[in-house]
């Protein structure tokens, strides 16, 4: 269903954009960005830390809304995805790097609208469902990813999906499973600064490219303003700059907004909250999409 479909690439580019790791299950998030009681002017240096054995789980409520026009008229959709996913730190190299084995456990789609759905991977035969092919490959199949402190992903193993990939149950080749991947981990630990940083730096975090199935190539070149940072130095709040392309859909970017709260002391993200806007004419339709992003782990 050509439609269906639509959906799909909407709600895996955002996904991809928006995946960033945060903390607890009931997290109250808003697009007020925290405020520290008392900040410095220090510079702190952000780095991963990892502990071989370490385990958290990942969560991730995103809520799209959809303007689509084409020869069928005008559409609205309101769609929310939750994500749960597993990450486990296999091992740590002298230098740092971690080997993360990670298990995305639960997918939960729901939509209003012309094309209302519900689906959840955890009630028992939703993942039977003909609307959840293509992505059931992802379920509860682990990958494993190499990454340095600094956030650089090196590696990106899916050798375990491989067996699972039926190329008459999903619409992925195993090349775009990977690059996909690969890209969603590179949102998941940010690219951090090489030096220090102090409220008020700007730093490039460099380019990322996704290739969308049935789109174009995507381009996201990211950056990072430090806001503030507190005054005991154990909590860095973080602004995203985006800056979206796609030649090929026409993509309008109409701007990224949002925080990240990092915790030096643990060398991770506690939480972020991501809203961006974008149209692009994808599948004869012209679609606008207005996006939120909550994300937080429970460690």
């Amino acid at each position: 269903m050509k439609d269906m479909k639509l959906l799909f690439v909407a709600l895996m580019l955002f996904v991809c954009l928006g995946s960033l790791t945060a903390e607890e299950v009931t997290v109250e998030m808003s697009e007020t960005a925290p405020v520290f009681a008392e900040t410095t002017k220090d510079a702190v240096l952000l780095r991963n830390k990892f502990t071989k054995g370490d385990e958290y789980i990942f969560y991730s409520s995103n809520e799209i809304d959809m303007d689509m026009t084409g020869a069928e008229g005008n559409i609205n959709m309101t769609m929310i995805m939750d994500i749960r996913m597993n990450y486990t730190i296999d091992a740590v190299t002298p230098a740092g790097t971690a080997t993360t084995r990670i298990t995305m456990e639960r997918i939960a789609m729901s939509a209003d609208g012309m094309y209302a759905m519900s689906l959840d991977s955890d009630i028992p035969g939703d993942r039977d469902r003909e609307e959840f092919k293509g992505v059931e490959v992802l379920l509860d199949n682990p990958f494993f990813m190499d990454v340095t402190p600094e956030g650089n992903i090196v590696n990106v193993d899916v050798s375990m999906m491989r067996d699972k990939l039926d190329a008459e149950s999903s619409s992925m080749t195993i090349d775009e499973l990977e690059s996909s991947l690969k890209e969603m981990t590179k949102n998941t630990y940010m690219a951090l600064p090489e030096k220090p940083v102090k409220a008020g730096d700007i730093y490039d975090a460099g380019t990322i490219e996704q290739e969308v199935q049935g789109v174009g190539a995507l381009t996201v070149s990211m950056k990072y303003e430090v806001l503030a940072i507190s005054k005991d130095k154990t909590q860095v709040l973080l602004k995203p700059i985006g800056v979206l392309s796609m030649e090929e859909a026409n993509l309008e970017d109409g701007g990224m907004d949002g925080w990240i709260l990092y915790d030096v002391t643990k060398g991770q993200i506690l939480k972020s909250y991501i809203s961006m806007k974008f149209g692009m004419d994808v599948m004869g339709m012209s679609v606008w999409t207005v996006a939120v992003s909550k994300n937080w782990t429970n460690n």
